[in-house]
């Protein structure tokens, strides 16, 4: 089912930060939704995955769904390693082999049992990006989701996104365009 956002809007204290946003995403897509920073996609997105209220406005098509995310910040366990902090969201049936192997593709062999907190940046970020796809979901929501990452992992981290969320609704937030268009999303610019 597509979502429909309509009329959208939201203010922290004297500073309104959506405004009468109405959007269209569709089912099954991947969708950027671009904008200037301060312009209110982090607060759009946390409206959408429930974790904020609107002042107003109505939003359609997520009832009953459930939501992966990756936030700006990795949000991880970070005493806990690579392959505890994915399983952590895995059905039971996932193995740990699954985890292993989900880690080893995107470059994280050798590193999967270190705690988070000793890993880089680009490698936490390629912690939660695999712990969100390995999650049960039916809507990903992605804010920001490459920061940090080298060019090399970028791209791999993209290709692995669009293999593992194909026939799926994403919602993507960047600041590069170019990213957006290589994710093969549908386009919208919050004004």
């Amino acid at each position: 089912m597509d979502i429909y956002i309509e009329n959208l809007s939201k203010k922290y204290v004297d500073k309104q930060v959506l405004k009468d946003i109405t959007l269209w995403i569709k089912d099954k897509r991947i969708t950027a939704i671009m904008a200037p920073s301060g312009r209110g996609k982090t607060t759009l997105l946390r409206i959408m995955a429930g974790m904020e209220q609107a002042d107003s406005g109505s939003i359609r098509g997520m009832d009953g769904k459930k939501i992966s995310m990756v936030f700006q910040e990795d949000r991880l366990c970070q005493g806990l390693s690579a392959a505890v902090n994915v399983g952590m969201v895995c059905s039971k049936e996932t193995t740990r082999e699954e985890i292993l192997r989900e880690l080893e593709v995107v470059g994280l062999k050798g590193s999967e049992r270190q705690p988070v907190s000793s890993l880089s940046g680009g490698m936490r970020r390629r912690t939660a990006l695999v712990r969100a796809l390995m999650a049960s979901w039916d809507i990903l929501i992605l804010d920001e989701p490459f920061q940090g990452l080298d060019e090399k992992n970028k791209r791999n981290m993209m290709d692995y996104v669009r293999k593992k969320s194909e026939g799926k609704t994403v919602i993507l937030v960047t600041h590069d365009e170019a990213e957006a268009r290589y994710m093969g999303s549908e386009l919208i610019f919050l004004e």
